[in-house]
């Protein structure tokens, strides 16, 4: 498949650092605020709720160059990149992904050699939009591919009102379907995710959510996240494997 360079959108939420104490100067100014754990090498800096993002806590350890990140009231199931700023500049830190309930929790190794002098705040990106799916049948099994879909949803509440289209033929091993949603009946703008049935075992659904948008992806036609579903009837595995349909404009 040809690589494809989609245009993102996401949108900057600054959040500042933990005061230290009542009348505090804000983060955005210096990092006086910031809370530190007497001598030891550990510093916290607080994100803060807004009408938009949850809220949570960072903690570095400039000794062991690690940090931990844990948050709740995110949106769910989004894409979250971490950025602080230091000397008027924002660098990404850390992504990852939250949770159903809107948890969201990273961790890792800060490789930055200075502390955040500023905020310490977030990118959210849309659910990415797509045209189908692809799914690919490494298992011992048969298998259909369908896809759940709703139109039933906000930013801030995982929706639980899910559709499921018709199923595709089956498929055996090292086989494989390609689907396009409009083929399947699924309404322009919807959240959707793959279903992967398996014949006489347990089905699988991906945890990914994406949005509908055939004809306003980048390169329309070309957006396909490819899954493979492989292992066992009675224990499958589904698997999303790379895909170049990232955050656009019109996955709002």
């Amino acid at each position: 498949m040809k690589k494809l360079f989609l245009m993102v959108l996401c949108f900057f939420l600054v959040a500042s650092s933990a005061q230290a104490g009542a009348g505090g100067d804000s983060a955005m100014e210096d990092n006086s605020n910031l809370r530190h754990a007497g001598k030891s090498s550990m510093y916290f800096y607080n994100v803060e709720a807004t009408d938009n993002h949850g809220y949570g806590k960072l903690a570095i350890d400039t000794d062991k160059h690690t940090f931990s990140f844990i948050g709740k009231d995110f949106k769910p199931s989004q894409y979250v990149h971490l950025q602080f700023n230091t000397e008027g500049d924002f660098a990404v830190f850390a992504s990852g992904k939250s949770t159903p309930s809107g948890n969201l929790h990273i961790t890792g190794t800060w490789e930055s050699d200075a502390l955040p002098t500023g905020a310490v705040g977030a990118v959210y990106c849309v659910y990415p939009c797509v045209n189908g799916f692809q799914l690919t049948n490494y298992g011992a099994f048969m298998a259909k591919l369908a896809v759940y879909w709703t139109t039933d949803f906000t930013y801030t509440e995982y929706p639980t009102n899910w559709h499921e289209t018709a199923a595709t033929d089956s498929f055996g091993v090292n086989h494989g379907r390609h689907v396009n949603l409009d083929e399947l009946g699924v309404p322009l703008g919807a959240w959707v995710r793959i279903h992967a049935i398996v014949v006489g075992g347990k089905d699988r659904t991906g945890d990914e959510i994406f949005t509908y948008a055939y004809g306003q992806c980048y390169l329309p036609g070309y957006c396909y996240p490819d899954y493979t579903i492989l292992h066992t009837t009675w224990n499958p595995i589904l698997e999303m494997g790379a895909t170049d349909c990232f955050c656009t404009p019109w996955a709002n």
